[in-house]
């Protein structure tokens, strides 16, 4: 798992991988992108889980959030998991809960674009 360098702060960082997953049945990445102001989290799982749900074994999915909204989710994830630094890796812990993730903003009045694709068979 990455971890922010100790002097950046969440208006610098461009790119950060928050889990990389790789087994037997599963792979899966999934990483937050931080420019302009807005946060775009993608994923992109492979591998015969995935196959076994959704019939081709390559899925790829990301959440868009404008500027506006994106600051919402900073201020909900740094008063639940304190600082904004270390926030996102602790919000994930190394697994991606899509569930989880939903209900955060959902419950938050946080307003996402979702965008997903499952290669053709």
């Amino acid at each position: 798992m990455n971890e922010f360098n100790k002097n950046m702060n969440r208006k610098e960082f461009v790119s950060l991988l928050l889990i990389e997953i790789r087994t037997e049945p599963l792979d899966v990445y999934f990483r937050a992108d931080y420019t302009g102001g807005r946060l775009h989290f993608s994923g992109h799982d492979l591998g015969d889980t995935v196959e076994e749900i959704w019939g081709d074994d390559e899925y790829e999915y990301s959440y868009s959030l404008d500027e506006e909204n994106s600051e919402k989710f900073w201020q909900v994830i740094k008063a639940e998991y304190g600082k904004e630094d270390e926030a996102l890796l602790k919000l994930f812990e190394g697994e991606i809960d899509e569930l989880k993730f939903r209900k955060i903003l959902d419950d938050n009045d946080i307003k996402y674009e979702f965008w997903s694709y499952v290669s053709e068979i």
